[in-house]
């Protein structure tokens, strides 16, 4: 499966939407590829968790981030 071999490190993905940024990261993790949306609508807050997250290396995929 492409989702369980293509992640062996931390990956930065770059999507569309905020709407494709939220069902990739859904996406990934039912395939069991920790991932995590992160975009322009979360709020400083949220930001800043998947940022912390993504230095602790909780997820494989941490930021999904949008074109706008």
């Amino acid at each position: 499966r492409f989702a369980e071999s293509a992640f062996h490190k931390l990956t930065v993905l770059s999507v569309a939407s905020r709407n494709d940024c939220e069902r990739v990261a859904e996406c990934l993790n039912e395939a069991d590829v920790s991932a995590i949306a992160y975009h322009a609508g979360l709020s400083d807050n949220q930001r800043t968790k998947c940022q912390e997250a993504w230095i602790k290396g909780q997820y494989k995929v941490s930021h999904l981030l949008m074109h706008e």
